[in-house]
């Protein structure tokens, strides 16, 4: 009799899930799109912003820097602050401001498709630090970032 009560006990156990949808942000890329934008999130893990900068650099297709080596010694600076991987909590909010900044003070162009994209993911950062402070959301991406680099389908 102790058995069965214990099975039935599991067997009423309930996983909560929380999903989210929001079309709203949806953005569809083209491959070369994708491969530049999720590059450049996984630099933001890695701290590589020498790497992070070129691929900024690909999301304007009519490309107008003042000065393409200073951005990229501006970024490189950027991301060793900022992108510490011994760092707990890389905060892609400040992150992507300070990236958005400094593509203004060099005159970087960028598509629209790519800076909707980085304020998804600066809503969905905040958003996730609302409901846990010790949520980093991009630690939580990168792993799957990279399964799609090398497999080019998005693991679940």
């Amino acid at each position: 009799s102790t058995s069965s009560s214990r099975s039935s006990s599991r067997s009423t156990e309930v996983k909560a899930q929380l999903v989210m949808l929001d079309f709203g942000l949806a953005q569809e890329l083209s491959p070369q799109e994708r491969q530049h934008f999720i590059s450049f999130i996984m630099n933001i893990g890695s701290g590589d912003g020498v790497s992070a900068a070129r691929h900024v650099l690909a999301w304007g297709e009519d490309q107008r820097c003042i000065d393409k080596a200073s951005f990229i010694k501006e970024m490189d600076q950027l991301f060793k602050r900022e992108c510490d991987i011994a760092k707990v909590d890389i905060d892609a909010d400040t992150v992507l401001r300070e990236v958005f900044g400094l593509a203004r003070k060099y005159h970087v162009t960028i598509d629209c498709s790519y800076a909707a994209l980085a304020i998804s993911v600066a809503v969905i950062s905040g958003f996730s630090k609302s409901l846990d402070p010790n949520l980093c959301i991009l630690h939580a991406s990168i792993p799957c970032f990279a399964a799609y680099n090398l497999t080019g389908k998005v693991s679940t």
